[in-house]
């Protein structure tokens, strides 16, 4: 009796899944678009601040990718002047050299900061 009440269920369960065309869907990449739909996408603008030269030496020297709000706090705390610009080098390759975690990017800018106002 078990394995026939099994067996029954199995089936319902086929039954729905081919009714519903889930079984279609999983085994084509996901749920079909409709035509107006279709070949339509959205593009959010580029962030300028991934063209800004302190995120730029952040990632060159890092070499990990940030998020955005760290993307954000690196553009804005750190002056985009040659000055700035070398001094948050000094400031990434020290923590680096402390073997510090190298995504604490908030760390770096309180350290950037007080460089800078030594300076």
């Amino acid at each position: 009796m078990r394995q026939d009440s099994w067996l029954e269920k199995e089936n319902q369960i086929e039954a729905v899944q081919a009714a519903s065309g889930y079984g279609a869907a999983f085994n084509q990449g996901g749920p079909q678009r409709s035509g107006s739909q279709k070949g339509r996408t959205v593009k959010k603008p580029r962030d300028p601040n991934l063209d800004n030269p302190a995120v730029k030496k952040y990632r060159e020297i890092v070499h990990l990718q940030w998020n955005h709000i760290q993307c954000d706090h690196i553009a804005y705390v750190v002056e985009d002047s040659p000055r700035g610009l070398r001094i948050w080098e000094a400031t990434i390759l020290e923590h680096m050299g402390h073997g510090w975690n190298p995504k604490d990017v908030l760390t770096m800018l309180k350290n950037y900061r007080v460089m800078t106002a030594q300076l």
